[in-house]
Parts: structure tokens; sequence; C-alpha cells
């Protein structure tokens, strides 16, 4: 193993890794190809850009960060209103956040209601449709 605990089978996989998916390839198309885990791949990107580019690492994780929280804002904005499909949506953000930051276990969220009984109902409609959708 190399000092950064890669072997060079290892630190070769994660360089194809890199090349494709600077190629526009996804994690998963990456997996597929060269026959591993979803997880492998997103391990070899995180290790080969630390190792070797670590600005770019850092530039990438915020200009992804920037990405999903403007795109959760619309769907937050949009799910508040009701539409069933953006409370759906936000939650998918929120998961690729938490996956982003490496913080995806298992969270609690209690929401506090008061200022009227049509918010109250659409807020249980909202958590029936999405109890029931299996988000």
């Amino acid at each position: 193993m190399t000092a950064r605990g890669m072997t060079p089978k290892r630190r070769e996989r994660a360089n194809k890794v890199v090349a494709l998916h600077d190629g526009g390839a996804t994690f998963e198309q990456i997996a597929k190809q060269l026959g591993v885990s979803y997880q492998s791949v997103r391990t070899d990107y995180e290790k080969a850009m630390d190792e070797t580019r670590p600005e770019q690492a850092r530039q990438v994780f915020q200009k992804l960060d920037r990405r999903l929280n403007k795109l959760h804002m619309v769907c937050w904005n949009k799910a508040m209103k009701g539409d069933l499909k953006a409370v759906k949506l936000s939650a998918d953000i929120c998961k690729q956040i938490a996956e982003l930051w490496g913080v995806n276990g298992a969270i609690k969220m209690d929401v506090e209601v008061s200022g009227g009984e049509d918010f109250a109902g659409l807020l249980d409609s909202i958590q029936r449709e999405v109890a029931d959708s299996g988000v």
C-alpha cells in the first residue's frame, strides 16, 4: 500500500473513476462499467480527488452543495404550497445533501404547526401522501 492507504491496483481504478466522471459519466454508470459497487466508485473518486486535486475537490464539493441547496429551496417553496411532487423531490434532495456531507444516517424531524387550521390540514395531507408513497 502507498502512504495514503491505496494499493497500486486501487489507485489505477480510482484514476479511471476520475477520468470517466470528468468525461460526464455518473457514479452509477462507472460502477456498472467497472463491475464494482456505487460506494466503491464514490470512495475511489473522493480519495483520488483528495490526493491529487484537493483544491479542485473542495471547489466541486462547494459547487454541488450550492446547486443542491438552490434546487431544494425551489422545491421547498412549492412543497409548502401543497405540491406533493415537490415534497418528494425536496426529501430526495435532502437525502443527496446528507450524502454529500456524509451525514446520511437516520434523522427525526418534528414540525410544530401554529397559525391556522388550513395550514395544519395541508401539513396532515402532505404527511399522509408522503407516508402512502413510501418516501
